[in-house]
């Protein structure tokens, strides 16, 4: 599910930047990475996540409260730095000088591409701006108060209610685009996130700041429903009430009116404060009964709830969910060049998607796996699968303690197994007798005589 979208295509293509850029802009002409070393230098940032060090030189150290070996085992200290100082994601004789984010542009292109094309189709969508955390100096770092992420770069996403990431945006700023028209910018924002979506009857929601009258009825013209919470100054000329008047009114109290036109429909409902909701498609009946709790009372009542408000709740929550998987174990390594946490985000990104894949499939009802357990088996797959190939020998020195569950992907990939000597006696895998050789890139003990049979070789 992972390779869906880091798949050769994509790697290939950073390999032959990154080659590239320490070649020609560098002057290192020894420096040549591959893509099996790129998907292990790929495992241990995303260890990092949920294996997290101060300094990322303990990985590589011999003391017993820091040292990792897998880590130290798939790729040396100075390689790994190799590819920090020089991964690259753009040609940098090629660059767009007037796109701010043009270094990690075709990058970005790449994975929406690939989150479209697998893409689980559904109908509602919700849209919503995402928060890249970043603190250094860059024209496109922006400020937004209240946010769990308030500094850094902000992504104009589309994502459906599970959290499936179906396409993504940099923000580059004010300017950095096409004009706005009549639309404004969250409106324009809206009809570029769907305009590569297959032609089906979608339902789309989003918040106050894309919501505007104009784009209700644009989206109905192309056969898109849409709801969202609407802002009063962009009510234009709707008789709906005065708030200040209406907000003292009973809680649950309602106000709609009914565009026949363009069949638009704006409510106010009084909950906590006045909420004000548009949309193109919903209806205000039939009216739920919702648990509140009342201050002046001191105890729970129920209040009614119109239809429209019921479904924006209910589907207005993906970009969100999304962004709570993305920062459960967001990659802690860190360099000093302004669009790795770019990188890093859309690796994250990609991760969670392959997991919402993974549930629905049937081998996650074989074997359940939350988020980190599925992150964890990418990781030992990749640095048993990568790691071991180039170099066998440490890997042996290092005398790997024993491995219980080789992970199938690794075992009877039919790549790098070699049988050899152990320094210690093993239980075999296969036979469990006691035996002196092991396989040097599974690292479990194995007779000659069992090799074979475990490795799944007729």
């Amino acid at each position: 599910m992972f390779e869906l979208f880091i798949d050769d295509n994509v790697v290939d293509y950073i390999v032959d930047q990154t080659n590239l850029y320490a070649r020609r802009d560098k002057g290192n002409h020894t420096f040549v990475t591959t893509r099996q070393e790129f998907r292990t230098f790929m495992a241990i940032l995303l260890l990092s996540g949920y294996n997290q060090i101060p300094r990322r030189t303990m990985y590589w150290e011999r003391n017993t409260d820091c040292h990792n070996t897998a880590v130290s085992g798939a790729m040396s200290r100075n390689r790994f730095d190799e590819h920090m100082r020089f991964l690259h994601l753009a040609d940098n004789n090629t660059l767009d000088p007037n796109d701010k984010v043009s270094k990690v542009r075709a990058f970005v292109s790449m994975i929406n591409e690939r989150c479209l094309l697998y893409f689980p189709e559904q109908q509602h969508l919700s849209i919503d701006e995402s928060m890249v955390p970043y603190f250094g100096h860059h024209s496109t770092k922006q400020f937004i108060r209240g946010k769990p992420i308030r500094f850094g770069f902000k992504l104009w996403t589309l994502a459906d209610p599970l959290g499936y990431v179906v396409q993504f945006e940099p923000y580059t700023g004010a300017g950095g685009g096409q004009p706005y028209g009549r639309l404004g910018l969250g409106g324009t924002v809206v009809k570029d996130l769907i305009s590569e979506l297959p032609q089906r009857p979608y339902h789309l929601t989003f918040d106050n700041f894309f919501t505007s009258l104009p784009l209700l009825s644009d989206l109905a013209a192309n056969g898109i429903g849409a709801t969202g919470t609407i802002r009063k100054n962009r009510i234009e000329h709707c008789p709906m009430r005065d708030a200040t008047r209406f907000a003292k009114e009973d809680r649950g109290a309602l106000d709609f009116r009914h565009d026949r036109r363009s069949n638009v429909l704006v409510v106010e409902w009084n909950d906590n404060s006045v909420v004000t909701v548009a949309s193109n498609c919903d209806r205000v009946m039939p009216l739920a009964r919702v648990r509140r709790w009342s201050r002046a009372q001191r105890q729970f009542v129920q209040i009614e709830q119109p239809d429209l408000i019921r479904v924006y709740n209910a589907t207005m929550g993906g970009v969100d969910r999304a962004d709570q998987n993305i920062n459960a174990y967001r990659i802690s390594l860190r360099t000093k060049k302004w669009w790795w946490p770019y990188f890093a985000h859309v690796l994250e990104l990609v991760m969670q998607n392959a997991w919402l894949l993974f549930r629905r499939t049937d081998a996650h009802t074989a074997e359940p796996l939350d988020l980190l357990a599925f992150r964890r088996r990418i990781v030992q797959v990749y640095l048993m699968r990568h790691g071991a190939i180039a170099m066998p020998r440490r890997a042996a020195r290092l005398a790997l303690p024993a491995v219980h569950r080789v992970p199938d992907e690794v075992r009877f990939d039919g790549v790098g197994h070699f049988a050899g000597p152990s320094q210690t006696t093993k239980r075999c895998a296969l036979c469990k007798k006691n035996t002196k050789k092991l396989c040097l890139k599974c690292t479990v003990g194995l007779h000659n005589q069992c090799f074979n049979g475990f490795h799944g070789i007729h």
